[in-house]
């Protein structure tokens, strides 16, 4: 069983815990040359939307956001801005946590103010005894009365569940716009992959104290799309990532196929075709997928049969059952058992690797058999839609 793929709740309980790895401009003020956001909503001015754009790259990812902020007051106002960066530095040796105080994990950072370049100082960073820091890039920005502005942002970072990289193949983004002025009435989001291969995804949004949302994306070709209206804009965002097996298919309700379950979360999968650059050494996790196709045929993991066709049932990985009855399915064999009755297949069931690769070997391996006979059997439907890498099957209760 892929153990490490999408480990969602244990990092992002750990890191939330910990400041979320980067956000939106909030409100700070500075405090001995060192920033603190502030707790209490501004008066003046408000934050009217966001759109969030993630470009995914081989080894970094380049964040794009832009704000549109109004001062809803008929007097002039200057206003502190913070955009934060934060990290967890992995050693949790005295000396690599204090580097951080005055040292960007970013790899670039630039602002600007209705289209001009603005400065943002990088104020010295906090820390706290988990080893994670927190500092901010703050500017001022001045409104006229009853006027907008539109403030941009854009960073470049490695990947890791934190801006110092420490983990995998996560991508962050932390709500911090709940000390604005009343609600913000739109941020969107966009995520686009841009290595070539193809990839599973999915996401969710971890709100205080520690209540888990799942992330419902609009999919079109190798981008995914949502969005949050009418919101405080105050929650952390976990995006996670591994790339899958060429054909990989994801099933269209969301369902349990690892140890650690999503929450509802649905998967994504999708191929980017082109380009020169290839999967770099931290792109080395495959997932492997509840379904893939195979010279024509769709091939369904073992361990994921009951969580494909019955969803609801509380042990998904547990071998399919029908009727009290389990099916058995051996690599090689056209033959499926259950019970007294035998199912020919059309094709033997096969093994595929997957996990962490090292010289060569694959640390996990998961056994596939052909699905539509097993539907067709159980007397259910079966849809496949390669171009969005999705399947639909449906099964009697």
């Amino acid at each position: 069983m892929h153990r490490r793929a999408f480990a969602f709740l244990l990092a992002a309980l750990a890191l939330f815990g910990a400041h979320a790895a980067l956000a939106n401009d909030s409100f700070v003020t500075g405090v001995g040359g060192r920033v603190v956001r502030m707790t209490r909503a501004h008066s003046a001015v408000r934050m009217v939307r966001e759109a969030i754009h993630l470009d995914l790259y081989t080894g970094y990812y380049d964040t794009q956001v832009d704000f549109l902020f109004a001062n809803e007051t008929a007097a002039p106002v200057s206003v502190q801005m913070g955009f934060p960066e934060s990290g967890f530095v992995g050693t949790m040796r005295p000396e690599d946590q204090k580097g951080y105080i005055h040292r960007t994990a970013f790899r670039q950072f630039s602002t600007t103010v209705d289209g001009k370049p603005l400065l943002a100082t990088r104020r010295k960073a906090s820390l706290n005894e988990s080893g994670g820091y927190l500092a901010y890039w703050v500017k001022t920005v001045s409104f006229a009365p009853n006027a907008q502005r539109r403030v941009h942002v854009r960073y470049r970072s490695s990947y890791g569940a934190m801006s110092s990289g420490s983990l995998l193949n996560y991508v962050n983004y932390d709500f911090t716009g709940a000390n604005w002025r009343g609600l913000v009435d739109e941020s969107s989001l966009t995520v686009t992959f841009h290595t070539p291969g193809t990839f599973a995804a999915g996401a969710f949004m971890l709100y205080r104290p520690y209540r888990m949302e799942p992330v419902v994306f609009q999919q079109a070709g190798t981008t995914l799309t949502t969005a949050w209206r009418h919101w405080t804009a105050e929650a952390h965002l976990s995006l996670s990532f591994d790339p899958t097996l060429p054909g990989a298919l994801m099933p269209a309700r969301p369902a349990i196929y690892e140890p650690i379950d999503l929450h509802g979360a649905p998967l994504y999968a999708l191929t980017v075709t082109g380009g020169r650059k290839k999967i770099a050494r931290s792109f080395n996790n495959t997932f492997l997928p509840p379904a893939v196709v195979r010279g024509g045929t769709v091939y369904a993991r073992e361990d994921g049969l009951n969580a494909l066709l019955f969803p609801g049932r509380p042990r998904p990985t547990d071998a399919l059952t029908v009727a009290g009855k389990p099916f058995l399915f051996r690599e090689g064999d056209t033959a499926a058992h259950y019970g007294d009755r035998t199912l020919t297949l059309p094709k033997p069931p096969i093994f595929l690797k997957g996990g962490r690769e090292d010289k060569g070997t694959y640390t996990s391996e998961a056994l596939y058999v052909p699905l539509k006979p097993i539907v067709d059997a159980l007397g259910g439907r079966m849809t496949v839609d390669a171009d969005r890498h999705r399947i639909t099957v449906s099964a009697p209760r």
